[in-house]
C-alpha cells in the first residue's frame, strides 16, 4: 500500500518497486494544507484497518458501511453482538415536498439535508447505516456519541434551513441496547445488516418527536444522564405513549427534548 497524504494508492504485488518500474510518477504530491509536497512511503498491512474475512471473501465485492473496518471490530468475526447506540432523522412533511416540487428540486433538498447528517454523524465518530426513503439511521459506539449528535444535527439542521429555501424541519430518535452485526445477501448482493430490539424502538417512537425535536427511550437518556447531563436535562417525559405502541413495544417510557425555537421561525 502506498500513502500520499489524505490518498491512498493501492499496489498488488510487488511494491513500491514494481511502480516504480511500471513507469507511473513517485515524485512528491502537491500538500493541500501547506506550501511543500508529500512524499511517498510503504506501509505494511499491519498499519491498515483490517476488514475480517467474514465480512469480505476474497474475490468477492462488498459495499460495506464504515461499522464493517471500525478499529472496534477489528479482527472480529461476524455475526457479533454488541452494546450500541442508535439515532433515526427523517425530513418532516417529505411527502408534501415531493409533490409540491420537482423530482430535481426534491433531490437537491434531500441532498442538502443529507449532508448535514453524514458530517455531523461523523464527527461524533459514528456513520450512516442506511438511507431510508426521506431519512436515515446513524449508529454509535455509545450514548456518550449518540446524545450529543443528535443534538447537533438538530441544531445545524436548523441553522441550514436558513440557507436552504424549503429544507423540511428534522425529526430524531433515540435508543440504546445490544446489537448483533452480520452479513445478509449472497454473492451478488451483500451488506452489513444491524439487529436488536433497540432499532425496531427507535424506528417506532420516532414519529413522538415534534417537529425539530429529538425522541429518546428512558434507557439512553439515563446513559445521558452520566455523559452528558446538560443534554441529559432537555429532556421531558412524555405523559402518556400511544397505546398502540404500549402494544406493540411493551411497557415504554419515552422523553422529548424541544426543538430550536429559532428553527420554528
Amino acid at each position: 500500500m502506498l500513502q500520499a497524504g489524505y490518498r491512498d494508492v493501492a499496489v498488488l504485488r510487488g511494491g513500491l518497486e514494481a511502480w516504480s518500474s511500471a513507469g507511473h510518477p513517485v515524485s512528491p504530491l502537491p500538500d493541500p494544507g501547506g506550501d511543500g509536497g508529500i512524499a511517498w512511503r510503504e506501509t505494511g498491512p499491519e498499519e491498515l484497518v483490517q476488514v475480517p474475512a467474514q465480512v469480505q471473501p476474497a474475490g468477492e465485492s462488498l459495499f460495506l458501511p464504515r461499522i464493517a473496518g471500525q478499529s472496534f471490530l477489528e479482527g472480529l468475526e461476524l455475526p457479533l453482538r454488541r452494546e450500541m447506540a442508535v439515532l433515526f432523522v427523517d425530513m418532516v412533511g417529505s411527502t408534501r415536498l415531493v409533490f409540491e416540487r420537482s423530482p430535481e428540486e426534491v433531490l437537491a433538498v434531500m441532498q442538502a439535508f443529507m449532508e448535514v447528517v453524514i458530517d455531523v454523524g461523523a464527527y461524533h465518530c459514528g456513520d450512516v447505516h442506511d438511507f431510508e426513503g426521506d431519512g436515515a439511521l446513524l449508529y454509535f459506539e455509545g450514548a456518550g456519541e449518540a446524545v450529543p449528535a443528535a443534538f447537533r444535527l438538530r441544531d445545524a439542521l436548523a441553522r441550514r434551513r436558513e440557507q436552504v429555501a424549503g429544507l423540511p424541519l428534522p425529526r430524531l430518535s433515540l435508543d440504546a441496547g445490544p446489537i448483533v452485526i452480520g452479513v445478509v445477501g449472497t454473492r451478488f448482493r451483500r451488506t452489513v445488516s444491524l439487529v436488536g430490539p433497540s432499532l425496531h424502538t427507535a424506528a417506532r417512537i420516532l414519529k413522538l418527536a415534534p417537529p425539530g425535536g429529538i425522541a429518546g427511550t428512558e434507557s439512553i437518556v439515563a446513559q445521558a444522564r452520566v455523559a452528558n447531563p446538560e443534554l441529559a436535562s432537555e429532556f421531558r417525559p412524555m405523559e402518556r405513549v400511544p397505546p398502540h405502541l404500549e402494544a406493540e413495544l411493551g411497557p415504554i417510557r419515552v422523553l422529548v427534548a424541544p426543538p430550536r425555537e429559532t428553527a420554528l421561525r
